[in-house]
């Protein structure tokens, strides 16, 4: 699971770029879809693009990513419909943050992001091993107002209990 922030992108020309420069051990060289495609190849990959409102314009070329990176899945907070093949849109209002690991369940953005993950992987569950990692991801996304557009594809298989 890879967390990129692009708030600080202003071109939708480089969201490409930004995400390849952004995953751990990726080659150095080549053009940006290849070198995602490379990483993605034997990997399942979950990105998370926060901020994508103002780079609508890319919208297409991660359509054309997730139609030839089988193994990659994007979760992207946006206050407008990318408009992807297979798009699902989730308008989210402000949700309650999990204060401790113990009532982690029971917030409402756990619940929201648990209940988004089974839609794509029926068999995920919130667990000791994993909560501390959505919880950070709960965090990051301020449980504010968003649009998590989820794309669902064959059912993704990430090693949740060690991203």
């Amino acid at each position: 699971m890879q967390f990129i922030d692009l708030s600080a992108v202003h071109d939708p020309g480089q969201v490409l770029g930004v995400i390849a420069a952004a995953l751990p051990n990726s080659e150095p060289r080549g053009e940006p879809e290849w070198r995602i495609q490379n990483f993605t190849a034997n990997r399942p990959t979950l990105l998370i693009l926060d901020n994508f409102d103002r780079l609508l314009p890319a919208a297409p070329s991660l359509d054309h990513l997730l139609a030839s990176a089988i193994h990659l899945r994007l979760v992207v907070t946006s206050r407008a419909a990318l408009l992807l093949h297979g798009e699902v849109e989730y308008p989210v209002g402000p949700l309650a943050l999990p204060h401790r690991m113990l009532n982690a369940a029971s917030s409402g953005a756990v619940q929201l992001f648990v209940s988004r993950v089974q839609a794509l992987t029926p068999t995920f569950a919130l667990s000791e091993p994993n909560t501390a990692q959505v919880m950070r991801l709960c965090e990051l996304l301020e449980g504010c107002r968003w649009r998590w557009n989820w794309r669902p594809c064959a059912p993704a298989r990430m090693p949740w209990g060690t991203c």
